[in-house]
């Protein structure tokens, strides 16, 4: 049992008198995984409250930097911290409103790779995402772990959300199987109001903190969809595919080639190395400085720039962010990059 000191009982104060929460459930909370993946507008909203609600173990995992177009629907970043690595920087302001619980910071892309250890052995996975493929791929995993998956998807003023229990309920491709990314709404050209992820994300974090504590979700085999414009929260049954790949288990998915490039919004690209690089920013710092403006050097990450407006984040694993450039040209870049920068793979 976790020991509460007399601050964190303070802080926990107004939970404790919560018939199914007390002590227990706060021990519960305490000592409870959890994963978040993508802390955007929905999965920061959700980390805002999960953490402040005493959830002892959680790993946020984002591929992406701070952006000013980001700081309007996001928790935990400010001003200063653009061109850093998202999670870098939530879990350094996040420490500052609770230093009780341990954020684990992946700044990576999930993928074929990562994903399993990734989420091996958590009580529950949190969808904060914005696209199909990364989602498929969780879901995936999450069925063949049998760990409960969190999703919702937010856009305009809409939103909605569902528990998958595998193998209790439907999965994502059970319900979503014609969702591909070229047809996945993007927020950056329709849209969204920060208050749609604020609310959808909150309802995440109740689902998670409900699987948590061992109580019934009416999100289980069924879908929120939700207008908050218009205040419309309505529900609607989902039922299992038949003969759905993932449900089954179908080899279909294994031994695919893996993807190392990927178009992350509509002017940025993620490129992935063959093999997990270690980098030594102060190694590369100087060769960087000959061709480059460096913008901002942190922990995990150096953010640099060319004279025609293309920025480039390096990670200390050697993947790489490319903004303003077309996804064809990305990989040669990288390339050039890593040779002109003497990295050895």
């Amino acid at each position: 049992m976790y020991n509460f000191s007399s601050v964190f009982n303070d802080y926990y104060s107004r939970h404790l008198p919560i018939k199914e929460i007390g002590v227990e459930g706060q021990n519960k909370l305490y000592n409870a995984k959890v994963v978040i993946a993508g802390v955007g507008g929905l999965g920061s909203a959700a980390l805002h409250f999960m953490a402040l609600s005493g959830v002892g173990s959680i790993t946020i995992i984002d591929q992406d930097t701070v952006e000013e177009s980001n700081l309007h629907r996001q928790f935990f970043t400010t001003m200063d911290d653009i061109h850093i690595p998202k999670v870098e920087a939530i879990r350094k302001n996040l420490e500052k409103v609770n230093p009780d619980i341990k954020i684990n910071a992946l700044a990576e892309n999930i993928n074929e790779r990562n994903v399993s250890e990734m989420i091996k052995g958590v009580d529950c996975v949190v969808d904060g995402l914005d696209n199909t493929t990364t989602r498929f791929l969780i879901n995936r995993e999450c069925v063949k772990q049998r760990i409960p998956y969190i999703f919702a998807g937010a856009i305009g003023y809409h939103g909605n959300v569902t528990v998958i229990d595998s193998p209790n309920t439907p999965c994502l491709e059970c319900i979503m199987p014609e969702l591909k990314g070229e047809n996945t709404p993007d927020c950056s050209i329709t849209g969204i109001l920060n208050v749609t992820t604020g609310i959808l994300g909150s309802i995440e974090a109740m689902e998670a903190i409900k699987i948590i504590l061992g109580l019934d979700s009416v999100l289980k085999g069924k879908i929120l969809f939700c207008d908050v414009k218009n205040m419309a929260f309505n529900f609607y049954p989902i039922f299992k595919k038949k003969k759905c790949v993932t449900c089954s288990f179908s080899s279909i998915f294994k031994n695919q080639s893996e993807k190392l490039t990927w178009l992350c919004g509509s002017d940025t690209v993620n490129i992935n190395p063959e093999t997990n690089l270690k980098i030594k920013f102060d190694d590369v710092k100087k060769e960087i400085e000959k061709c480059y403006k460096i913008i901002k050097i942190s922990n995990l990450a150096i953010s640099f720039e060319d004279k025609k407006n293309m920025k480039i984040t390096l990670f200390k694993n050697g993947r790489m962010l490319i903004k303003n450039i077309d996804e064809k040209k990305a990989y040669k870049k990288y390339t050039e990059l890593i040779k002109k920068l003497k990295i050895k793979c």
